[in-house]
């Protein structure tokens, strides 16, 4: 906690704005995919949240090149600002004097492409007020409060959405309200004026986005990187969207334990919530102790048996109803997760060359949005569909991405060989 006290004011003040957003923002975006299928069917909320995050797919490629010409400050206070009118909208499209299911996806769509505009400012503002020395303090701090906010948001969004939205979407406004004030009071422009008048000589936004796209479809290996990476982030979005519809429709009430004639039961939306709980509950207790238990296992091994385990626990999720064994399935594919996940984190810094570190993490970025299409499409094939073949393809998207990580290893080993007899043929 020291060390935090110490940071930047502005790094500090950003990372508490974050963590209240993401508490309120899990309260009500992990369960817009229930409200959406009730509003407009399961197969249209798929298309609708496809459309939605294609939308702001195109955005954030622009958001980094606005900020470096305008400025961090002022393209986060436009885009915040841009939310908090969206978010007051949705309020009252979901208040007792307006209910309206198209309203409140517009607003939604506006929201996201704000985020779309904010978030690399945001995240570019970080990299301005920090040192190389605060960053691993600083990313494993962000990434815990994720998880704490996915937490709390999931446990009090899964026991209120369906009956308190409109309380929760004001909290939604608020907390925004905090977050502007929070940028024109305390937070300081950090974009050195010199690295300003630079960028502005660059050339144009379609030559730079060209370039970036150029390098690495010259890169066979990063493509199967790539490849691999969207289909396995895929199962963890397409299992959050089909398992929350799934859930609602067909999981009933159960008694999740009880004494005597007591028991306490849950519905299929509160099943959800209480699963994302169990989800992000395994992270923060054993990241820690599956970091120990598998620090001499060879990393190859732990990637591939922790994205298989991963995708198995996940898949089968979409396959069984009792609360208990879903709880169970949700603990062994957050193992998996936590095993490989850090090794593909390592295994992408090593495929990417120094010299084009920004061109190459630009494009990486583009995996999370096409894996959250994926998922979002997987809810309309969910609704044409048994709901245990969703797990079965979210199984195949995980055998999938495990042969191409082997392509790749294969490729890695080639590679070695040849350097190897180089140098030996030159020696």
């Amino acid at each position: 906690m020291k060390q935090f006290w110490q940071l930047h004011p502005t790094v500090k003040w950003r990372m508490v704005d974050q963590l209240l957003g993401n508490i309120v923002g899990n309260m009500i975006w992990p369960f817009m995919v229930i409200y959406l299928a009730d509003q407009f069917g399961a197969g249209l909320a798929g298309l609708l949240l496809s459309l939605n995050i294609f939308l702001s797919l195109l955005v954030g490629f622009y958001g980094g090149f606005i900020a470096d010409r305008f400025g961090r400050k002022r393209m986060m206070t436009y885009a915040e600002s841009g939310r908090l009118l969206a978010f007051l909208v949705m309020v009252f499209a979901n208040s007792p004097w307006l209910d309206s299911s198209v309203l409140t996806f517009g607003m939604m769509t506006i929201s996201t492409l704000m985020s779309g505009l904010l978030r690399p400012a945001g995240q570019a503002m970080l990299i301005d007020a920090s040192t190389p020395e605060d960053r691993r303090l600083i990313y494993g701090l962000d990434y815990w409060s994720m998880n704490i906010a996915i937490l709390v948001g999931s446990l009090v969004g899964g026991f209120w959405f369906q009956t308190h939205r409109f309380a929760l979407l004001s909290g939604l406004a608020v907390s925004s309200v905090l977050s502007l004030l929070i940028l024109l009071v305390f937070i300081r422009e950090t974009m050195v004026p010199a690295v300003r008048q630079a960028v502005a000589r660059r050339p144009s936004v379609w030559q730079d986005l060209w370039a970036n796209y150029r390098i690495v479809l010259l890169d066979r290996v990063f493509l199967l990187f790539l490849i691999a990476t969207v289909l396995d982030m895929s199962i963890e979005f397409s299992m959050r969207n089909v398992l929350a519809v799934h859930l609602k429709e067909v999981f009933g009430t159960q008694a999740l334990f009880g004494w005597a004639t007591w028991s306490f039961t849950v519905d299929g939306v509160a099943m959800f919530g209480i699963l994302m709980m169990v989800n992000t509950l395994t992270v923060l207790l054993l990241m820690a102790l599956v970091g120990r238990l598998t620090k001499q296992i060879r990393e190859r091994v732990l990637l591939q048996v922790g994205l298989l385990v991963y995708a198995v626990g996940f898949g089968v999720l979409a396959m069984v109803q009792s609360a208990w064994v879903l709880i169970g399935f949700m603990v062994l594919g957050t193992l998996g997760e936590l095993v490989y996940v850090p090794v593909r984190q390592s295994l992408m810094a090593n495929l990417v060359p120094a010299d084009r570190r920004s061109s190459y993490l630009a494009v990486n970025s583009v995996t999370f949005r096409g894996s959250m299409m994926i998922g979002s499409l997987s809810v309309s094939v969910a609704s044409v569909s048994p709901t245990w073949s969703i797990g079965a393809m979210l199984i195949l998207f995980g055998v999938i991405s495990f042969l191409v990580f082997r392509m790749i290893f294969a490729r890695q080993d080639e590679s070695g060989a040849v350097v190897q007899q180089s140098t030996a043929m030159s020696s």
